[in-house]
């Protein structure tokens, strides 16, 4: 599967495939009105390993110049919600601290992929959480928790769909670059893939 641990890892853990890293963590990102990214350095080591999964983590440059983490993993299991706050927090806690100030700790984002109907009843698939304030939504913490999962079981397309006849259906609506991914991870497998569904997406 294209979703797979081991397949993101050949994808997004090697260095011939930076553009293609860089497009899908700005469609990500840009789904939800975040700054694109703009550069991606690539951590050939593994820090975190699940007993299912393997975690992996990048250091990212948006348009705006604000550094983060990102990490992504593909977890499937009944607490995935939890897996994904639990390693977050890991991820978030080995930035350097030099006793002084916190000034290197950098804002961490974590990415989940998952087959799981997190929050079933919801067409909604692509969820990003942030640290607001309970009754003023416009007064945010800081930008250093940022937690999307992805629920890829919820979407759902026919041979014939392309992005416009798919948001005419009603669906969730989301931006056209990330509707290209989603659908390579739910199809992507096929070995007529391109044949069949066209190259909405270069990088794709």
């Amino acid at each position: 599967k294209p979703s797979s641990t081991d397949f993101l890892k050949y994808l997004f853990l090697n260095e011939k495939n930076i553009d293609v890293t860089k497009n899908f963590l700005s469609s990500v990102m840009a789904d939800v009105n975040l700054p694109k990214i703009k550069a991606v350095q690539i951590h050939s080591s593994q820090p975190f390993e699940t007993k299912h999964n393997e975690i992996f983590n990048l250091n990212v440059l948006d348009a705006k110049g604000q550094n983060y983490h990102i990490e992504i993993m593909n977890e499937s299991e009944d607490d995935c919600v939890k897996r994904s706050m639990f390693y977050w927090a890991k991820c978030f806690t080995s930035s350097e601290y030099d006793g002084k100030n916190f000034n290197a700790v950098m804002p961490t984002v974590s990415i989940t992929l998952t087959e799981k109907k997190v929050f079933a009843g919801l067409n909604k698939f692509h969820w990003c959480f942030l640290p607001f304030d309970i009754q003023n939504r416009l007064v945010s913490l800081d930008s250093h928790q940022q937690i999307h999962i992805i629920e890829l079981s919820k979407f759902v397309i026919t041979k014939n769909d392309d992005y416009i006849s798919y948001l005419k259906k009603g669906n969730y609506p989301i931006t056209e670059s990330l509707f290209s991914w989603m659908r390579f991870f739910k199809e992507g497998w096929r070995r007529d893939f391109i044949k069949t569904y066209g190259i909405a997406n270069p990088y794709i």
